[in-house]
């Protein structure tokens, strides 16, 4: 009986192993992509409410988890490797769907709720506007940087976006862009 019961806690013990490494913690590739989005750990611990400690813990993690290097460390400044790179890509696509996920489950009546974001270059116009449509009860509307916009569009928590100047990094489903004209 005494071999039965080791046998058990190795499986176990594998089994646990295994779960591992088929599930890469939420938790840690948020670590990595507010790392590579601040540019720094210590502003990626002020991002995530976290300690500069915790941030290199996490990323050590990741790279115990994938078994490769994401950041070089050898480098001035933070590089990602090309693995990184990749790993990053796929990070943020992974979270995306996990907030999806997660916004859904936050009840019915939001769930239909388009989410606008628009830049605080255009907010004041757009709020005048805004304000006088009867519908607006039924759109979550978020101002702030275009930057942050852009970075929630990529993160798929806004579902439209309006902003000054997009990163160069955005990728979005469709594009258009509207000439400014100055009207007193």
């Amino acid at each position: 009986m005494g071999l039965d019961s080791a046998y058990c806690l190795e499986l176990r013990g594998n089994m646990h192993r295994r779960h591992q490494l088929r599930n890469l913690p939420t938790e840690v590739l948020r670590t990595i992509v507010a790392v590579v989005d601040t540019g720094s750990y210590t502003k990626a611990a002020a991002t995530l409410g976290l300690t500069q400690p915790a941030i290199t813990a996490q990323v050590q993690r990741l790279t115990s988890i994938l078994g490769d290097e994401v950041v070089d460390r050898s480098a001035t400044g933070l590089v990602l490797t090309s693995w990184g790179s990749i790993v990053l890509d796929h990070a943020r696509q992974l979270l995306a769907i996990n907030d999806q996920i997660i916004a859904l489950s936050a009840g019915t009546a939001l769930r239909d709720v388009p989410r606008i974001g628009i830049s605080v270059a255009y907010a004041r116009s757009f709020l005048e506007i805004f304000a006088a449509c009867p519908a607006t009860e039924r759109i979550a509307l978020i101002c702030e940087s275009s930057d942050e916009i852009t970075k929630r569009l990529a993160d798929g928590r806004l579902d439209v976006g309006c902003v000054f100047e997009p990163a160069a990094e955005a990728r979005p489903i469709s594009r258009w862009v509207q000439p400014l004209e100055w009207c007193r």
